[in-house]
């Protein structure tokens, strides 16, 4: 899966992340060649992804919010996402743990902001 994707690529156990610097218009296109290229993978190999649950996270200022497709689903994009416990959000500031539960229990370095 990984040798022909350009993005990083994040796997853990049933969780993949796909992510890219996007500055530029070959940035785009890029991703969502990837995103294409993922979304072959998959169904070559008889795996679906919950195109319901995938999500676009955009950071940084006047970011122009590229839509993305995953196969013929246009991704939604989200203000936050939870990753490992940890609460990524698009805002300018860290990564914060998910207050409560047992998600943020393993991670005593990071702390609620």
């Amino acid at each position: 899966m990984d040798e022909s994707i350009e993005s990083f690529i994040g796997k853990f156990a049933d969780d993949t992340k796909l992510g890219a610097c996007v500055d530029l218009l070959e940035d785009r296109i890029a991703l969502q060649r990837d995103l294409e290229q993922l979304d072959g993978w998959a169904e070559s190999n008889r795996m679906k992804f919950n195109k319901s649950k995938c999500r676009v996270l955009h950071f940084g200022h006047n970011n122009p919010l590229q839509r993305y497709r995953l196969g013929m689903v246009w991704l939604d994009s989200a203000q936050a996402e939870r990753v490992l416990g940890v609460l990524v959000t698009a805002a300018e500031h860290g990564p914060a743990v998910c207050p409560g539960g047992q998600e943020g229990q393993g991670h005593p370095g990071l702390d609620q902001e």
